[in-house]
């Protein structure tokens, strides 16, 4: 690198060497770079953060001005600034210059840290929840959980370290929304019914996950919640009619919980339009990974797949096995929604959660066997499920430009994890075969229950 600035140096040097940092500079907020001025051995090195308010300018003595504006949102994005003195331009200067940077505009309150904040994880005993719940462990966390599918035990390796509070509730209880987002900074809000059990009680999905979200949007929103995480489904999109989807695809559902999600989505959207509630919408695509359920109408396909493995039989596939899917390794999930709850950028936005590649059911079948037996079983093939849809692959361009997104899990890693965490469970792999049904839904005009119903799916 040049010991000494030119302007030529300046523009080169910075854009290259930021974009290379890029996604750690404020809590993964990416900036638009430039550097303008440039005065002897000095310049003013200038990050355009969009939706951030204020100015704070460093110069060659370290001189800070504070903010000309309050942080807020407008339709047209405000500017923010850091203005960095740099002398001899090498290195270690370039390191420290990004720390000051960063100490800066966080002390100000540009970006949200969650580190040390009270958080309410809402339906955070389920699969994605609790591995949310071990992304925050330096929070202090609060666990909501009706304990349909959560399971006590996704929590158990955090009980006793003092940061973890759980309350069994139900989300639409009035009386216990003050009560859970009492010194509540930050909620992320996963608690739902799931998409099997909407084909069999459609009016119970709603009521969760439509009626349940904008109790919640309201009841945070007079508790003055700093931001709200609401945790969206690819559901919300239906079959695929171009690809990848990025977040401006048609939305049309073909499921009641497809729908449910939407219209929870369109309230949170509504709170930041209307009220300027800070809230944020992620749409993750196939979750998996250890923890994940395989039985009951919460049972998802890799681990029905492994567990049918484990025994030795045939996995079960509705339809001809060539719809896709994209699937997320459920800690990716974890780990990047805390980032998009600390990203400033993100708020009034939507943004997806996937791998951006996707894979057939049939091509899924084969690499879950091939992964747990050494060789693959041919599938059973059965009837199309209601509702199913027949493509899914994520966008990510908006995630990777905005948060810096990457999976840092491949489909075949994770599932080698899953089936390792299904083996050391302890679980007899007996046992679990009697709690997988194949059709583990049910026709709401049947009148009866689905094979594995349980009571309420406050968990995510």
């Amino acid at each position: 690198m040049p010991s000494a600035l030119s302007g030529c140096d300046v523009s080169c040097t910075l854009e290259a060497d930021l974009a290379r940092c890029r996604g750690r500079i404020i809590c993964g907020i990416a900036p638009l770079v430039s550097a303008r001025r440039v005065r002897k051995d000095h310049c003013w090195l200038h990050l355009h953060y969009p939706w951030l308010a204020g100015t704070v300018k460093r110069a060659p003595q370290g001189h800070r001005r504070p903010f000309a504006r309050s942080l807020r949102s407008e339709k047209t994005p405000p500017t923010g600034y850091s203005g960095v003195s740099l002398g001899k331009y090498d290195e270690e200067t370039f390191e420290r210059t990004l720390a000051r940077a960063s100490r800066s505009l966080l002390i100000r309150g540009i970006a949200l840290e969650l580190h040390g904040r009270t958080i309410l994880v809402t339906g955070g005993a389920g699969f994605i929840g609790s591995h949310l719940v071990d992304a925050l462990s330096d929070c202090s966390v609060r666990v909501v959980d009706d304990f349909s599918t959560g399971r006590q035990e996704n929590l158990e390796h955090r009980l006793g370290q003092g940061r973890l509070e759980i309350i069994r509730g139900d989300l639409r209880d009035p009386a216990l929304l003050p009560r859970i987002l009492q010194d509540v900074d930050v909620v992320f809000h996963l608690a739902c019914r799931g998409v099997r059990h909407s084909i069999g009680h459609p009016l119970e999905n709603h009521e969760v996950n439509a009626t349940g979200t904008l109790l919640l949007l309201e009841a945070a929103r007079r508790a003055r919640v700093q931001r709200f995480v609401h945790v969206s489904s690819s559901e919300v999109y239906g079959t695929a009619q171009s690809a990848p989807m990025d977040e401006s695809h048609p939305t049309s559902p073909e499921t009641v919980y497809g729908a449910s999600k939407l219209a929870g989505e369109c309230y949170a959207r509504a709170a930041h339009q209307t009220y300027g509630f800070p809230t944020v919408i992620v749409r993750p695509f196939n979750n998996f990974g250890p923890r994940s359920h395989h039985e009951g109408d919460s049972g998802e396909v890799i681990p029905r797949f492994v567990v049918w493995a484990l025994n030795g039989q045939a996995p079960v596939i509705f339809g001809d096995g060539a719809q896709t899917r994209d699937f997320i390794y459920v800690e990716d999930t974890a780990y990047w929604l805390r980032r998009a709850a600390e990203c400033d950028a993100l708020i009034g936005q939507t943004v997806n959660f996937g791998s951006g590649t996707e894979t057939s059911i049939r091509e899924l079948a084969d690499l879950v066997y091939d992964v747990t037996c050494g060789a693959p079983i041919a599938p059973e093939f059965r009837a199309p499920r209601p509702g199913d849809v027949r493509r899914h692959v994520a966008g990510i361009a908006k995630a990777r430009r905005m948060l810096g997104f990457e999976t840092r899990i491949s489909l075949r890693e994770g599932i080698e994890r899953t089936v390792a965490y299904l083996r050391s469970s302890g679980d007899d792999v007996g046992r679990l075969l009697a709690e997988t049904q194949s059709i583990n839904w049910v026709m709401s005009d049947s009148g009866a229950s689905s094979q594995a119903r349980e009571s309420g799916k406050a968990s995510a």
